[in-house]
């Protein structure tokens, strides 16, 4: 899926200024911030084959497991708002039982040995890891987010993501931190 030029500077411009708003001295709750940027992460990322294609889809699941705020910030967030014409669908996971039919797993704080289960469990399926815990991107996790200076920021580990199937637009890997670049074993 390419996305037309028209399109990719205005939603660069949004990103920028999401960014920008996330260290003014205007407070945005980081939880809801974090939760529009997966909005922007369903933009730039072409889904493997082999899943129903988020495009073709009606709606967007987006799994929550482990401890973590942003189940509220999800729910609130995208109550009543759309990614794409989308219908979103937040749910809450106790376990991994129904993580495949999930879009997206937004993974919170897990013991060491949970988070290696939820990762090799999930490694070569169609579903986009995302967390904000530190060192979870380089473990396996595709996105994780990091606070720097206040300001909330994202690594990709991109050897993960694609070994998983997923292409990610370099222009969203242009504003993330790249860890597991493709091509090596880090």
């Amino acid at each position: 899926m390419r996305i037309p030029v028209k399109y990719i500077y205005p939603v660069m411009m949004i990103v920028l200024f999401v960014f920008a708003l996330s260290g003014a001295a205007m407070q945005i709750d980081e939880y809801i911030l974090k939760a529009v940027y997966l909005e922007h992460f369903v933009t730039f990322i072409e889904w493997p084959q082999q899943k129903d294609s988020v495009k073709e889809n009606k709606s967007i699941v987006i799994g929550v497991y482990g401890k973590t705020n942003m189940l509220n910030a999800l729910q609130k967030t995208y109550s009543k708002k759309t990614i794409g014409n989308k219908k979103v669908i937040v749910l809450p996971l106790s376990d991994l039982n129904k993580s495949d039919q999930c879009h997206i797993l937004f993974i919170g704080n897990l013991s060491e040995k949970d988070l290696n289960y939820t990762i090799a469990a999930l490694r070569d399926k169609p579903v986009l890891m995302i967390s904000e815990n530190k060192g979870y991107a380089l473990k396996g996790v595709h996105i994780n987010f990091f606070l720097l200076e206040n300001n909330v920021r994202f690594e990709i580990n991109e050897k993960a993501a694609i070994d998983a199937g997923f292409h990610i637009s370099h222009h969203l890997l242009k504003l993330a931190k790249v860890v597991g670049i493709k091509g090596t074993n880090k």
